[in-house]
């Protein structure tokens, strides 16, 4: 078969009714290269690191009475388990460009299906289907004396200080947790999304959150799920204020091209969905819940390769006795048992999640759009029908049952009345995924073996990842800077090992310093799971 004809589009149109915000970007000033030598002598370092300072400061303040008004900030990251969500806004109002994504891609390809019966892969090579590339952890040509050669810049009404090699091409939005801006890697000639996270230690939870991201971006290693390229290091500990992520540069994100005039077929609605539930199957395989699936969250190019980010949220598999926060997920894609209290959820909570992302794709408006808590029961209930006595018996909190309780009695919506566009296996899928129920719910494998994701399926796809560990995960209430400071050096270091290697040297300290005391000499060594050895 032929493949149809590509769409393009020479600009995003948005739907009125959920129209992004306009943005006005900032200038950017011209560079002022500050570049830092090795040399042996504290004091010429010292004064070389004040030198740099002065001018970043300078700089600075020539931007703040220079840069465009960038316009209402916007939040990137709702990372408040308190309130995420609860402020929601219609799609687009308040989500700032995630990381690494542009908001103007030059055309959307349109998917093609092989006709034999291995279409999934012949049409993702169509689409443009890419090979995983694993880039090195650690980056060539760093010695254990090399002292970095950084320049800074202005852009978004932000300075950015980083590696010579990284140059600006353009800003790309700001929001409460800082500014992202696209960049050019001189080594490698890609193009990158660069975050800054302005004073990261003056919210320790808000900071617990990104070495959170940082370290799931870094374990997982799929072609759905946006990879981590580099973690700049900051001047040294003692200066450590700001923190820059560098990740894959994609040019869009599904919010984006959902609320546009960009012609979306149902090859397109499918190829997404198979994507997204990928990225899924190797995110819930490592025993993690995203928690925070909405299409703002989900980043593409115009070939339609598709990516997962931010995991600011994300939790691990939730054991009896511990209870999560029932504050997460946005609002719109929250499932049922979050909001009537369920403090044990699992990963069901994600595919309620995609069940509604797939319902926006279809009718390219929100399908539960909530203006409060009460009001988006309401909305969910009015839709699926008031549940029968079986599909609430999850829900334990008294409360929760006295509202359901009270609830009228609805009758559930007709899915082919709502999508009358929509084809009876979508209408199928989204209805396993649509379950007030969680245990009835489908799962991420069951919903890749549905026959409405036949085409595009391919088993090599399928990726599992190890299990993720969040011991690292530091209570609330026993947080300290000290303490993420030593976690976030030791992430930076996997990708610089020369800031252990000269830590003590120029401020650093290695997180092993971190670490409690080594057991005496007079107790025997203990095994991996604790038990003591004993040496007769």
């Amino acid at each position: 078969m032929p493949a149809p004809p590509r769409s393009t589009l020479t600009g995003w149109t948005p739907s009125p009714k959920y129209a992004p915000t306009p943005r006005k970007e900032s200038s950017s000033s011209s560079s002022i290269n500050v570049v830092v030598e090795p040399d042996d002598d504290d004091a010429s370092m010292a004064a070389a690191m004040a030198a740099a300072n002065l001018l970043e400061d300078e700089l600075r303040d020539n931007d703040n009475n220079n840069h465009m008004d960038t316009g209402p900030e916007t939040h990137e990251f709702n990372n408040n388990d308190d309130d995420a969500g609860d402020n929601q806004e219609p799609p687009g109002g308040t989500d700032e460009p995630r990381p690494g994504a542009y908001t103007s891609p030059a055309h959307l390809s349109s998917p093609s299906l092989s006709p034999d019966k291995q279409p999934g892969r012949q049409a993702a090579s169509v689409l443009g289907d890419r090979f995983f590339r694993k880039v090195p952890r650690v980056a060539p040509g760093l010695s254990s004396s090399a002292v970095r050669a950084v320049h800074s810049f202005s852009a978004s009404g932000q300075v950015f200080t980083l590696d010579v090699k990284y140059k600006l091409i353009k800003p790309i939005g700001t929001g409460a947790y800082g500014a992202v801006i696209s960049a050019t890697n001189d080594e490698t000639c890609d193009s990158v999304a660069v975050k800054k996270i302005s004073n990261i230690f003056d919210d320790l939870v808000d900071a617990k959150r990104i070495l959170r991201e940082t370290r799931l971006l870094g374990h997982f290693n799929h072609k759905n799920i946006t990879r981590l390229l580099d973690l700049p290091p900051p001047p040294s500990r003692a200066a450590f204020h700001d923190m820059y992520i560098i990740a894959e540069l994609m040019e869009t994100d599904l919010h984006q091209v959902i609320y546009s005039m960009q012609p979306m077929s149902d090859d397109h609605v499918k190829y997404f969905l198979y994507q997204i539930l990928c990225a899924l199957h190797h995110i819930h395989s490592a025993g993690v819940i995203h928690r925070d699936m909405k299409p703002s969250n989900i980043l593409l190019n115009s070939n339609c390769d598709l990516k997962i980010c931010d995991f600011g949220l994300a939790r691990g598999g939730c054991p009896e006795n511990v209870e999560l926060t029932e504050y997460v997920v946005t609002r719109w894609y929250r499932a049922p048992e979050i909001m009537l209290n369920c403090l044990h959820y699992t990963e069901a909570v994600d595919m309620w999640a995609v069940g509604c992302i797939l319902a926006e794709m279809i009718q390219r408006e929100p399908l539960f759009p909530g203006n409060d808590y009460i009001h988006q029961l309401k909305l969910i209930v009015k839709f699926m029908g008031t549940p029968k006595v079986d599909e609430v018996e999850f829900v334990k909190n008294a409360k929760a049952q006295r509202f359901l309780a009270k609830l009228p009695i609805y009758k559930a919506t007709k899915l082919a009345d709502a999508f009358p566009a929509a084809s009876d296996q979508a209408m199928d899928l989204l209805a396993h995924m649509l379950v007030f129920n969680p245990a009835k719910r489908i799962s991420v494998l069951d919903a890749l073996h549905h026959p409405y994701l036949e085409a595009f399926y391919d088993a090599a796809d399928l990726v599992l990842s190890p299990p993720f560990d969040f011991g690292f995960d530091i209570p609330d209430d026993k947080l300290t800077r000290e303490a993420l400071v030593s976690l976030l050096m030791e992430d930076i270091s996997t990708f610089h090992p020369e800031v252990v290697d000269v830590g003590q040297e120029h401020g650093y300290l290695p997180p092993s310093a971190f670490l409690p005391p080594p057991p005496s000499k007079s107790s025997p060594p203990a095994n991996r799971s604790g038990t003591a050895i004993n040496e007769a």
